[in-house]
């Protein structure tokens, strides 16, 4: 297994199993989830006012913000070598 060192826009692969069916993974607990399905349901409301008092509409800013921080995952991903293309985003709360 290759060693990427850390980011802290990408979620560490912490080991796997792949000698027999299921293939196993065990990565770090991303406590919210995958950011895909963050958006998808942030959008449900099809209105992007404002993320504070607890709504879950975002911003523009908050848009660009995550386009950001998956943009400098993807960058650390890239230089260390994984060119497959095929990367998974999940969401922080920072």
């Amino acid at each position: 297994m290759k060693n990427l060192g850390t980011h802290p826009n990408v979620v560490r692969l912490i080991g796997c199993c792949t000698e027999k069916e299921p293939t196993l993974v065990i990565m770090e607990y991303v406590s919210l989830g995958k950011l895909q399905q963050f958006l998808r349901e942030s959008r449900a409301g099809r209105h992007y006012g404002n993320t504070h008092a607890g709504s879950l509409f975002l911003t523009s800013r908050d848009l660009t913000h995550f386009a950001f921080q998956v943009a400098r995952g993807m960058d650390f991903l890239s230089c260390k070598g994984n060119s497959d293309g095929n990367f998974t985003v999940n969401f922080y709360e920072q």
